[in-house]
């Protein structure tokens, strides 16, 4: 090895040192130029052990309901509210009501919390998600080389 200071090749006793904020491989003659760098001892790597995992089965997803729009507006009618009431109750904008009414936004999470304390109402739905498997078929279906003509 090679002392990255002087150039003298050494074939054992190469010692780190930290010289200008530069740690460097150096000689024992140009280690006393620099401040010596112990190494500490690594520590033993740790054990692997593998552990069987079951498949996994259809993952749950959560969304909102497709027809949250319909259901809120049916909710703030049987409490007998109109639209400026509502929000007044929830601490929102009216406008924020009439955009939820009519669909054109879909709540937050914060929202849709607030909502389901507020006025007692979960509008989640819960899908299984199966996973998907492709099957090799025998049917090659069509590739660019199909539509170029020769």
């Amino acid at each position: 090895m090679q002392c990255e200071m002087c150039g003298k090749v050494v074939e054992k006793g190469l010692v780190k040192a930290e010289v200008e904020g530069v740690v460097m491989n150096l000689c024992s003659g140009c280690a006393s130029y620099g401040k010596i760098i112990k190494e500490k001892a690594k520590p033993a790597p740790a054990r692997t052990t593998s552990r069987y995992t079951a498949p996994r089965g259809p993952e749950k997803v959560e969304f909102v309901d497709v027809h949250f729009g319909t259901m809120f507006k049916a909710k703030r009618e049987q409490m007998k509210m109109r639209q400026k009431d509502m929000a007044r109750f929830l601490n929102e904008k009216e406008s924020l009501i009439h955009q939820l009414e009519s669909g054109h936004i879909k709540p937050s999470q914060k929202l849709l919390e607030k909502l389901q304390s507020k006025i007692g109402m979960d509008f989640m739905r819960e899908m299984e998600v199966k996973e998907y498997k492709q099957e090799k078929s025998n049917d090659k279906g069509f590739n660019l080389g199909d539509f170029i003509k020769k």
